[in-house]
Parts: structure tokens; C-alpha cells; sequence
């Protein structure tokens, strides 16, 4: 926390004689949503990727902001965005995922896991993204494969097993 602290304290400095500094925006709005403040980082993520509209970091926080702040349609613009600039990014899919099973279109969720799976396909938080997608559509065995393939690439994570036991006994009957 204190290292945000003296991150945004330096960035607002160096504003002050640099205020187009593309660096100390970043290093500005990064440590404002560290410390759990989005609604003041909009305005200068706003200015940065109007400055720099192919800065994929900058649409990035922009929609993490924009989400965090309830706006959820300019959160998904901001990374589709990034999108248009990067077709593959695995991080963009991935958080407009999160976003559409977070609002209950886990159909719309599902693509963007199955896109950013794509690009990574060994992360089993992705696969596990997907299995909770399939589950919520209703697709049970298509979620304990999913679920089956992030145990496999996380043996250790014990919440991973508990997901898959519970989606094995609710194929069951049980």
C-alpha cells in the first residue's frame, strides 16, 4: 500500500513539469486503481489512450476502471478495443468474460474463455472459467471435462478438485 502511495505521489510530480508524461500516467493511474480508486483514474486513462489509441495497457486499465466503476458497456468497448488491436490478446478475452458470466450471459462468457484459452492454452483458471460457463448453461459434462482439464494442469489447487467433485455429484443425481 505504501509503495502505491509513493508511486502515485512521484507520478503526480512529475506531472506537474511532464503533464503528457505517457510513463507517469500509467504509473499514476496503476498505483489509483492498486489502492482501489478507479474513478479517479478514468479521466487520465481517458487522456492516454486518446494520446496513444494503439497502447493496449492503457484501453486495458481503462476497462479494468470503467468495470470497477459500474460501467460495464464502456468496460467491454475498452477491451474489445484491444481487440481490434490485437485479435489474440488473451487478457482482454479473458476479462470480457469475467464480465459477461459476472451479468449472467455465460454463453457470450464462453466464447472469450474458448478465444483466450486459445492463446493459453495451459492456464487452468481459463479452464476453469469455461467449465463454470458450461456448468451455468447447463452443460454438466461439459463442465467436468473442462473442470477435469484444469485439475490437470493445476493438481494442487484444491478449490479446482471441489468444483469438479461437486459437478461429478450433480451429474450423479446427488
Amino acid at each position: 500500500e505504501d509503495g502505491h502511495r509513493l508511486t502515485e505521489a512521484q507520478a503526480r510530480h512529475t506531472l506537474q513539469y511532464a503533464p503528457r508524461s505517457w510513463v507517469a500516467r500509467y504509473d499514476l493511474t496503476t498505483s489509483l486503481l492498486h489502492q482501489k480508486r478507479p474513478s479517479e483514474a478514468i479521466p487520465y486513462l481517458r487522456l492516454m489512450v486518446q494520446d496513444s489509441p494503439d497502447r493496449v495497457e492503457a484501453w486495458d486499465n481503462l476497462g479494468v476502471a470503467l468495470a470497477q466503476t459500474g460501467q460495464l458497456a464502456e468496460a467491454v468497448a475498452a477491451w474489445q478495443r484491444i481487440l481490434v488491436l490485437d485479435g489474440n490478446n488473451t487478457q482482454a478475452h479473458t476479462n470480457i468474460g469475467n464480465l459477461f458470466l459476472s451479468t449472467g450471459q455465460p454463453g457470450t462468457a464462453l466464447e472469450h474463455f474458448r478465444q483466450a484459452a486459445i492463446g493459453d492454452p495451459g492456464n487452468a483458471i481459463l479452464q476453469a472459467r469455461i467449465g463454470t460457463a458450461l456448468a451455468r448453461m447447463d452443460d454438466i459434462t461439459g463442465a467436468i471435462e473442462a473442470f477435469e482439464r484444469a485439475t490437470e494442469l493445476a493438481p494442487e489447487d484444491p478449490g479446482l478438485q471441489r468444483s469438479l467433485e461437486t459437478l461429478r455429484d450433480q451429474a450423479a443425481g446427488r
